[in-house]
């Protein structure tokens, strides 16, 4: 009997360290590379959007229409657009309002 429970707690204590050691060796970088990325992606909208301010602030526009709810690749576009016509102040304006919407 007592022969039974030790083979039973020695297979419960190689089960817990077998998961333990997928956890340390497989799902925890797999989970930091994906928080790193996620960060990543967040900080270069963050770059995208100081651009825009400053293409704005650079042709003299003091009221840029706010583009917080702008996906990444929508700013990206707008970020484009302006710098193809960025002397002209209306036409800047009607880049960001295109994309906007």
């Amino acid at each position: 009997m007592s022969e039974t429970l030790a083979r039973s707690l020695i297979r419960l204590i190689v089960t817990i360290a077998i998961l333990a050691a997928v956890y340390l060796f497989m799902v925890r970088p797999i989970l930091d590379t994906t928080n790193d990325t996620i960060d990543k992606a967040f900080n270069s909208f963050g770059g995208i959007e100081n651009s825009l301010d400053t293409a704005f602030e650079d042709a003299g526009i003091n009221n840029p229409p706010n583009l917080s709810g702008v996906g990444k690749t929508d700013a990206e576009r707008v970020l484009d657009c302006v710098q193809r016509v960025q002397p002209d102040t209306t036409k800047m304006q009607k880049c960001a309002e295109r994309f906007t919407k």
